[in-house]
């Protein structure tokens, strides 16, 4: 089983409990107290998103993407995200492929070699944009570029790929932005129970 492995720390939410009837801050005539009500939260976009690993974007992150080029990767503090805007041929879906891509290291790819992942993306874009994804290996093969079109709303994009068990160098997930603007809250990739 793959060990569960954050490249990013996502923000933890939690809500504290109500104590019992009688603590509350409101009375009514039967002497019996309701809960105060619960604090409102701002959840980020990518609060729920699971994976077996998840990269959700941060400034190092964000600074450190390869092969950006044409296009420009602009991180938001605030939401946790980073959004791409710019265009750049579909061209190489191998190596550290064309367009921006997120380095999954080695001590990662070793557990990963030989295994079908599941790409998951949660993104979005204006209507009539897509996302161009692909998963490389970086020398033992690629996904080939996977094309999503997007919703103005962050939505989870997914596909399959099967990792060559010679694969021990560094991998990359490419992203290629068409039509528009694109923005990323996170980034994921699970593997079957074995």
């Amino acid at each position: 089983m793959i060990r569960s492995l954050v490249l990013a720390s996502t923000l933890a939410l939690s809500l504290a409990a109500c104590g019992p009837a009688g603590f509350g801050s409101s009375n009514d005539d039967d002497g019996v107290s309701a809960p105060d009500p619960a604090p409102e939260v701002d959840m980020l976009p990518a609060d729920g998103f699971e994976a077996d690993i998840v990269i959700v974007p941060t400034e190092d992150i964000v600074a450190s993407l390869y092969g950006v080029n044409d296009l420009t990767a602009t991180y938001d503090a605030e939401e946790e995200t980073v959004t791409l805007s710019g265009t750049t041929e579909i061209g190489n879906s191998g190596g550290r492929t064309t367009g921006a891509s997120f380095m999954v290291d080695e001590a990662t790819v070793a557990e990963l070699a030989g295994k079908t992942v599941t790409v998951r993306v949660l993104a979005k874009g204006a209507e009539g944009t897509s996302l161009n994804v692909a998963y490389s290996t970086a020398s033992v093969g690629n996904s080939g570029w996977q094309t999503f079109e997007l919703g103005d709303s962050f939505a989870e994009y997914s596909f399959d790929y099967s990792i060559n068990p010679n694969d021990a160098n560094a991998d990359f997930i490419g992203f290629i932005p068409e039509g528009g603007d694109v923005t990323i809250a996170a980034i994921g990739l699970d593997t079957p129970d074995t």
